[in-house]
């Protein structure tokens, strides 16, 4: 049976289409629709439309998004405005007559390394997303982890550590979610290009922070350094939380490969006894997982 994974941002759908052994046979990309549900809904129909003629077949669908989807398939994200409070998983099923599979995209990502590895049936995987945001998702034996409200994951909306901002003076930054502290605001690309800017320095941007990391510039190291110490007590918080095997890190951040080096020493500075950090690992499918991860889910919607 064909898998149909979507990974849906503020942009752009993505549609990936998989064999049985999960790999990719095509995949395209249209505008989102992100202030008219109804052409939202309408464009995804007609997406699978468009498939299941291409392969004369009729596939299984699984969707990646951001947000919250709650367990009645009811969705809320700031990305796609339209989408808000809409009970997306109902319509989509009752109009393509088959089971559908929404998962929020960093969940979807965490699925996707998670059926990766050998040992996916008896291991905990975190996946941990550093980008436009952070957030994770906690895969054991090959499930995701919902939790009852469905934000088991959404970790970055904790609140920055105390020692930390003490030490470097961080101002406590308002977040988007109505919080103020979180993790997410220092954390994030964003956040990185604000560590920078906290410490004096006048990065432009991320690139030029890891173009200068890499030509082994002593003030870009500066920066991922402290940036690493956040990176590592928060990542410390997660191993003493869920004692996962491995974490895999996704997002634009995932790529600075310094972070690999670098950062289990970090975490270790934050565990208490002789306690080692996890493998801390790059994702196995790169930008693809999420969208790979969300066919997953739809075709363990249909078993």
């Amino acid at each position: 049976m064909l898998m149909y994974g979507f990974d849906i941002g503020g942009t752009k759908i993505e549609i990936a289409i998989f064999d049985s052994n999960i790999n990719i046979l095509d995949s395209w990309r249209v505008p989102t629709p992100t202030n008219d549900y109804s052409a939202f809904v309408s464009t995804v129909l007609e997406m699978v439309k468009q498939a299941d003629e291409k392969f004369s077949s009729q596939g299984s669908v699984g969707i990646g998004l951001p947000g919250v989807i709650d367990r009645d398939g009811r969705v809320t994200t700031v990305n796609i405005p339209c989408l808000c409070g809409k009970q997306l998983l109902e319509d989509l099923e009752r109009k393509l007559n088959r089971k559908v599979g929404i998962v929020n995209d960093v969940r979807a990502f965490a699925l996707s390394e998670a059926i990766t590895r050998k040992n996916h049936e008896s291991e905990t995987v975190l996946g941990v997303v550093l980008g436009t945001g952070v957030a994770a998702g906690l895969c054991i034996n090959g499930t995701i982890h919902l939790g009852k409200s469905a934000v088991a994951g959404e970790i970055g909306h904790s609140c920055i550590h105390a020692n930390l901002q003490q030490k470097y003076q961080f101002p406590i930054k308002q977040c988007n979610c109505g919080l103020s502290g979180c993790y997410e605001k220092y954390l994030s690309g964003s956040g990185l290009l604000f560590v920078s800017q906290h410490l004096g320095f006048d990065y432009a941007d991320t690139h030029e922070i890891v173009t200068d990391l890499n030509l082994g510039n002593s003030n870009a190291k500066t920066v991922i350094n402290c940036y690493l110490d956040c990176l590592g007590q928060f990542l410390a918080q997660q191993v003493l939380a869920f004692d996962p095997d491995v974490i895999i890190l996704g997002g634009g951040l995932s790529n600075i490969e310094y972070l690999y080096q670098e950062l289990p020493n970090y975490v270790e500075e934050y565990l208490f006894g002789d306690l080692k950090s996890p493998h801390i690992l790059a994702p196995s499918f790169g930008d693809s997982s999420g969208v790979r991860g969300a066919a997953l889910a739809g075709r363990i919607e249909t078993h």
